[in-house]
């Protein structure tokens, strides 16, 4: 009995210190690297920074905490902490599976990223499978940089990605909800612009043709569609737009505007219109 009081003590005591050494001398700063090195390979423009980087049991995984990503230097998306466990049995597979966990802008990502191994030797194809929930719109470094208007609301919704040799597909659901837009110059005298909900399905391929399937809108004082295909550029403001939709206001907002377009008109058809030109010079047409 003594013995394996022993045995069971010195194993814990060996696990003990084991664990200890394993957690203070992981060696964070060189996995920082190797992610910064391949987030550069797979996009030149994207920059990744991670304060901390942590082993934690059970289930057996990984955390990373104040994770910065950037694109060009301009800050995009910050998260505080991202967990990430591998689902241990697969492993040894060709499909390799981690399922991760991230805070995110007061909300957070969940999902799963998949490695699997192409037919030919080294080749893979990455899988990204991921859920977002209540993302508050107005904590993205990215819409912080907008300076046309202050964007608040929530953001729920679902992304896949795929990258393989063959190239890069990217398609999600986002829906925004209780969301305004406080306009930097007042627009026909309206400072505010409130949307009960945002609903837009939108692929992207290779980083550069987005194409988005449909968005429909529904507001206080304006409610409509757009679809069509944004021809991605770098710089981001001469993106080419190729996109049409339709706007329906609300009686309020048509007395305001009634000086350039028929009430009744909007009233009963609403406005259809044509979004062409750039992001930074759009041509706004309007079909009468």
């Amino acid at each position: 009995m003594k013995k394996l009081m022993k045995f069971f003590l010195y194993s814990a005591f060996s696990l003990t210190v084991s664990g200890f050494f394993i957690y203070y001398l992981f060696p964070s700063k060189e996995i920082e690297k190797f992610i910064s090195a391949k987030v550069v390979e797979a996009n030149p423009d994207l920059g990744i920074k991670i304060d901390n980087i942590k082993p934690v049991l059970p289930p057996p995984g990984i955390n990373f905490y104040s994770i910065s990503m950037a694109h060009r230097t301009e800050p995009v998306i910050d998260s505080s902490k991202m967990r990430v466990s591998p689902r241990i049995l697969t492993l040894t597979k060709p499909e390799k599976i981690f399922d991760f966990a991230a805070s995110l802008c007061e909300g957070k990502a969940v999902g799963n990223l998949r490695l699997i191994e192409d037919k030919k030797p080294g080749q893979w194809k990455l899988v990204v499978n991921s859920k977002l929930t209540k993302i508050k719109i107005d904590q993205i470094q990215a819409v912080k940089r907008i300076h046309e208007a202050s964007l608040t609301g929530t953001l729920d919704g679902t992304v896949r990605f795929e990258s393989s040799v063959s190239g890069e597909n990217l398609s999600a659901r986002f829906i925004i909800s209780d969301s305004s837009a406080v306009l930097a110059a007042p627009l026909y005298g309206i400072k505010k612009i409130d949307f009960k909900s945002i609903d837009a399905d939108i692929k992207v391929k290779n980083r550069q043709n987005v194409k988005i399937d449909k968005c429909v809108i529904k507001g206080k004082q304006v409610s409509g569609n757009i679809s069509g295909t944004i021809r991605a550029k770098q710089p981001v403001d001469n993106s080419v737009l190729n996109l049409k939709g339709k706007i329906v206001p609300d009686p309020f907002f048509i007395k305001v505007i009634a000086k350039i377009y028929p009430a009744a008109s909007l009233i009963k058809n609403g406005m259809e219109f044509t979004l062409t030109g750039t992001v930074k010079k759009p041509k706004f047409l309007p079909k009468l």
